[in-house]
């Protein structure tokens, strides 16, 4: 495996059939890309992010795990995927310069190599959801036990 750095995936005058081909053989997933949709017209851009959601979602490809996939735009797209406003507001860790990686660096690589399959094969969405499903009723069950707290320091000062 090679060391993630960014890949920008070029879309330019592009239709729905050659955003499949570009996803199918694009790197999303194995590494951290980004998509620069900022020179496209508004109606381009929501349509492109349309299909990019659909063609995630067919592929089983998360826009944050095991890499991220980031969009460049002017605006909120609202979508699922992450987006930012320039290339110079995306995270700097994954601009590290390349340089030859050491014995130990390369069997950490393919370890995380492996890792990064086995999220891939995972229902990413699904368990997302159970994730925040969980968080609401444990933030619920907070709330209610803070309230019971406050009424039962009440009565005990009464």
């Amino acid at each position: 495996m090679k060391i993630p750095i960014f890949e920008e995936i070029p879309v330019e005058d592009i239709n729905a059939e050659q955003l499949r081909i570009m996803v199918s053989s694009s790197k999303i997933g194995r590494v951290p890309c980004y998509i620069n949709l900022s020179l496209q017209r508004k109606e381009k851009i929501t349509e492109i992010i349309i299909t990019l959601e659909q063609l995630l979602l067919e592929n089983n490809l998360h826009p944050a795990f095991p890499y991220p996939l980031y969009l460049i735009v002017a605006n909120d797209p609202n979508s699922f995927i992450p987006w930012v406003q320039s290339v110079k507001d995306l995270p700097e860790f994954f601009f590290k310069k390349v340089k030859r990686p050491t014995n130990k660096e390369i069997s950490l690589l393919n370890k995380i190599g492996i890792r990064a399959d086995k999220i891939r094969n995972l229902g990413n969405y699904k368990i997302l959801n159970e994730f925040k499903q969980t968080a609401l009723e444990q933030k619920k069950l907070f709330n209610d036990t803070k309230h019971l707290y406050f009424l039962e320091k009440l009565n005990h000062k009464l």
